[in-house]
């Protein structure tokens, strides 16, 4: 093999035709996973149909389940966050405050429009991830606060953490 210089020109035609391969890769991927959940939504209809006729609350049950899985999933989350959050406490990266600051990391319970708890009553918001509005009405407050967003939803902050600021580890000197 030669190490002969490949022209500009015919290495951009190489790279042209590899993205249009991988484009068209992509394409045919992306049909066959759509295909696949029209078939399993059409299964999904089916086994529906045929359980109506034996049991008549079958679309209930469904929910239920459903629902019981979802906040199954969202206690999961919230405690695995919960331990995360202990960790970087323990590890002195966040620590415990009483007023929510720009680099705030809070525990909130949101309620959604009529007034029921969301998910597992427990969800952890990152304070510069916020919209504009709810940061200008969280900025300055304290646990115990509730906020009333603009879709009717309402916050409560749990708990505040902010960032520990990291000090600059002056480098030690080399023992000879």
């Amino acid at each position: 093999m030669s190490n002969k210089p490949v022209p500009v020109m015919q290495r951009l035609d190489i790279v042209e035709r590899v993205v249009q391969e991988k484009s068209e890769a992509i394409d045919g991927l992306t049909a066959q996973v759509r295909q696949s959940f029209q078939s399993s939504l059409e299964l999904l209809e089916g086994l529906i149909e045929v359980l109506k006729d034996t049991t008549p609350d079958v679309e209930k049950q469904l929910q239920t389940k459903i629902e019981t899985k979802r906040l199954t999933r969202a206690l999961a989350k919230a405690e695995q966050e919960k331990k995360q959050i202990e960790q970087m406490v323990s590890n002195n990266v966040l620590r415990l405050t009483d007023r929510v600051v720009a680099n705030s990391l809070m525990v909130a319970r949101i309620f959604a429009a009529d007034g029921t708890v969301d998910g597992a009553g427990r969800t952890t918001l990152e304070f510069n991830r916020l919209n504009k509005t709810t940061q200008e009405a969280l900025l300055g407050k304290e646990v115990g606060f509730l906020h009333e967003t603009e879709s009717k939803e309402k916050l409560e902050v749990l708990e505040i953490y902010e960032l520990v600021p990291s000090t600059p580890t002056e480098p030690q000197p080399e023992k000879v």
